[in-house]
């Protein structure tokens, strides 16, 4: 009997890992994957968190999808509040580490010792037993370059927009998620859910103020529009969408970077509107193109989206900035001579630096006097109380409770 009920036991498990089932890990045990998790990614160097974790994860086929979830969550906690944790820790007389750090913010949890995770030593104890709970914050050269109106709210958690194709109203019931407030065609995530819908071609995701910045290009209808630095084309597949261009090219000099709008356009069945060039800089074909829209969704510090990818506050450098600064105005200078008389250019970033932001349109205007600033077809109430800049206009999540972004709209005379 003993036997046969080993053998069935035996057997159970082995069904069990056959379909991947894992038994749950201890908190302790998931707050030192995390310290490992981050330890190991600081020690590879500059290198964007989400794609380490990944990779690193795609390793541990012990962790299970909700052990995965608390590991990234945690780590993602740990990176916002860094700066504030820091300064405690320092303070306290301590240099920091990811553990300390992971100790504080987990509390109480992350200091009952298993024999699977984190084991606080007695001196550890003593530390963290009166940590008060702080706040996140930025490197200091960061949080002064920053305007201090974007600064709130950068430390907390994004939600998951989607742009829906046709009418939004039947995804947003199934998934039970709310319509974004400004932006026509998104809807917002109220919890996490599968996203069976993006698979299918019927939404894709992208926050809302990417959407809202793809509008300031219409209208489109009829006309040959272009859309320069176009990457995996979130902007090229909206504008597909909210129009009828006659013709629609997405540019990049990147192959690699294309090859994820190839993709999109698979599940969206837009590929036969749209043209895919990949065209590095001075590329001789595309000067000989003209257009009536010309988008330059232009490569920047990402510092808009410090909300979903708080560790590029401690990869970005201010040689970075001031390197993508003299990118952008070389495509500015690239693209002008592509846009026709009477034609419209747009020129957006996912940043909140001023550098690349509203010095870098205004040095473009001083450099091309065939341009002119043109009021941008957005929704007013975007720009809040006062005498708005219709030109331009930056979202953040502190402002419009989106990403961080920054569009302006020039017209050719």
């Amino acid at each position: 009997m003993i036997t046969a009920l080993r053998r069935i036991g035996n057997d159970a498990l082995a069904r069990r890992a056959s379909v991947g089932q894992v038994c749950p890990m201890r908190p302790a045990a998931r707050v030192a994957s995390s310290i490992e998790l981050l330890e190991q990614w600081e020690a590879a160097g500059p290198f964007p968190f989400d794609r380490f974790a990944q990779a690193w994860l795609a390793q541990r086929r012990y962790a299970g999808s909700k052990d995965r979830a608390a590991i990234l969550d945690l780590c993602y906690a740990l990176l916002r509040r860094r700066a504030g944790l820091d300064a405690e820790l320092a303070g306290r007389g301590v240099a920091p580490s990811w553990r300390l750090r992971a100790l504080a913010v987990e509390g109480h949890a992350a200091l009952q010792a298993t024999e699977h995770g984190v084991n606080p030593t007695e001196t550890e104890r003593a530390l963290l037993a009166d940590f008060p709970s702080v706040g996140g914050g930025l490197p200091e050269w960061l949080a002064r370059a920053l305007p201090a109106v974007h600064l709130p709210k950068l430390d907390q958690p994004a939600p998951v927009d989607l742009r829906v194709r046709g009418d939004r109203t039947a995804l947003a019931a199934e998934l039970e998620a709310t319509f974004t407030p400004f932006a026509p065609s998104g809807v917002r995530l109220l919890k996490r859910a599968p996203l069976l819908c993006v698979a299918e071609g019927r939404a894709e995701v992208q926050d809302e103020g990417s959407q809202l910045v793809a509008l300031a290009a219409l209208p489109v209808d009829g006309l040959d529009v272009l859309e320069r630095c176009a990457g995996a084309g979130g902007t090229t597949l909206a504008l597909a969408e909210a129009g009828f261009p006659r013709r629609l090219v997405a540019a990049d000099v990147s192959a690699a970077r294309l090859a994820g709008l190839e993709e999109r356009l698979a599940r969206g069945r837009h590929g036969q509107r749209i043209e895919r060039v990949v065209a590095p800089a001075g590329d001789a074909w595309l000067a000989t193109q003209r257009f009536d829209v010309v988008f330059v969704d232009a490569p920047c510090s990402g510092t808009g989206t410090l909300r979903r990818a708080p560790d590029l506050a401690w990869r970005l450098r201010p040689e970075d900035v001031a390197r993508y600064v003299a990118l952008q105005a070389a495509i500015l200078d690239e693209v002008a001579p592509l846009v026709r008389p009477g034609g419209r250019l747009v020129y957006a970033t996912c940043s909140l630096l001023p550098a690349e932001n509203e010095r870098q349109t205004q040095a473009f205007l001083s450099r091309h006097g065939e341009f002119e600033a043109a009021s941008l077809p957005l929704p007013g109430e975007l720009w809040g109380p006062g005498p708005p800049a219709r030109h331009e206009l930056t979202l953040s999540p502190a402002l419009t409770a989106t990403d961080g972004f920054y569009v302006a709209l020039f017209q050719r005379t």
